[in-house]
């Protein structure tokens, strides 16, 4: 039972990154390149700087991840390539947040002082 389950997750995964894929090349090909900017604000050049920057967060947090072996219910868990993808995914999370914290400041004293 837990190996269909296993397998059924699999599939789903492969179907949802299809799914991305697919979307992604479709909206790349569909897109007006007219556009990029809407009322004076650069779309375009946000939206690359966006996903440019969680690229980056990303692989620089994967190359920074501990490795280190873990003891887990009385189990030794060693798979590099796992630790590495729980360590980035959680320091991700952590920076992610901590620039929204910043942002959210940060515009908030920009319309205070706008206000004046």
């Amino acid at each position: 039972m837990i190996d269909a389950i296993l397998i059924l997750m699999y599939v789903v995964v492969a179907g949802a990154i299809g799914i991305v894929a697919w979307a992604a090349i479709r909206r790349w090909q569909l897109h007006d390149r007219t556009a990029d900017t809407s009322n004076g604000i650069p779309s375009r050049k946000i939206v690359v700087g966006v996903v440019g920057g969680m690229v980056l967060c990303l692989l620089l947090t994967f190359l920074m991840a501990s490795s280190a072996p873990m003891l887990i219910n009385g189990k030794r868990f060693d798979s590099v390539f796992w630790l590495k993808t729980a360590d980035m995914l959680i320091n991700t999370s952590l920076i992610l947040l901590v620039v929204a914290v910043i942002v959210v400041v940060c515009s908030n004293v920009r319309n205070a002082r706008s206000r004046r």
